[in-house]
């Protein structure tokens, strides 16, 4: 999982150990999952939810620090969630699953992470952070900025949580599934040398289930481990250069 950019270094070690932390009770309680998708689900929760609030607290030093301002903190975080929900869900369900279920769940994260105490911890260290920083360019009509930013992030806030109640109530309604064409985005592969699993998917115009696949398969090869695991750019347009002369 690849820090936002800009993110210092110096701030990385304690998001790496919830990382390695996370691993470890998701090792823990997936020995009683035995494919259940329910509690395989829970645990994915847990397990996002500590790495995440272990990077928010880093994000408001990055602020405290002045290395990011209030409007890079909510882009970098909204960011970060919505990636590490997606390749912690990809790597670790053992059941079927669709880019829809992936989505609804990041969705629900997301409204768990916003009404913990330790996301409300982290808004007042991430308030004090604004209005000195404020203060210390603009002197007291900066700090009336910096509330007036607070009171934006948490309209935001209010209505993300809006929009799982909506998600939420769509999927009660238990449609039928439909599989959805996803259009291959060869852009991805121009951005950079290696991509996610996720932006490889993309790219392929494929699942993240299907990537898996060819990935035990033999077809395609990831450099690392585990969340680390990249796919070389190079590699993916070979794939798609042989599957397109398939055809």
């Amino acid at each position: 999982m690849d820090y936002p950019h800009g993110f210092p270094d110096h701030l990385k070690p304690p998001v790496d150990t919830a990382f390695t932390e996370a691993e470890i009770e998701f090792a823990k309680g997936r020995s009683s999952v035995d494919g259940a998708r329910d509690r395989g689900e829970r645990l994915v929760m847990f397990y996002v939810m500590r790495v995440f609030i272990a990077f928010a607290h880093a994000a408001v030093k990055a602020v405290e620090e002045s290395a990011w301002d209030g409007q890079q903190f909510r882009r970098f975080t909204a960011y970060y969630l919505g990636e590490l929900s997606r390749e912690v869900y990809s790597d670790k369900a053992t059941w079927h699953h669709s880019s829809e279920d992936v989505f609804i769940l990041s969705r629900r994260i997301k409204a768990a992470i916003e009404v913990t105490t330790d996301w409300m911890d982290i808004q007042n260290e991430l308030r004090t952070a604004l209005e000195h920083s404020a203060a210390l360019k603009y002197g007291e009509k900066g700090a009336d900025e910096a509330a007036i930013e607070l009171k934006r992030a948490v309209k935001e806030i209010q209505a993300l949580v809006a929009d799982q109640a909506a998600i939420s109530s769509r999927g009660s309604a238990k449609e039928p599934r439909r599989r959805v064409s996803v259009e291959p985005r060869p852009e991805l592969l121009e951005t950079a040398e290696t991509l996610n699993k996720t932006q490889a998917a993309q790219a392929l115009g494929i699942s993240v289930r299907t990537l898996d696949r060819y990935v035990a398969d033999g077809l395609l090869s990831p450099v690392g481990s585990y969340l680390r695991r990249r796919f070389k750019t190079r590699d993916l347009r070979s794939f798609m250069t042989r599957r397109n002369k398939d055809k």
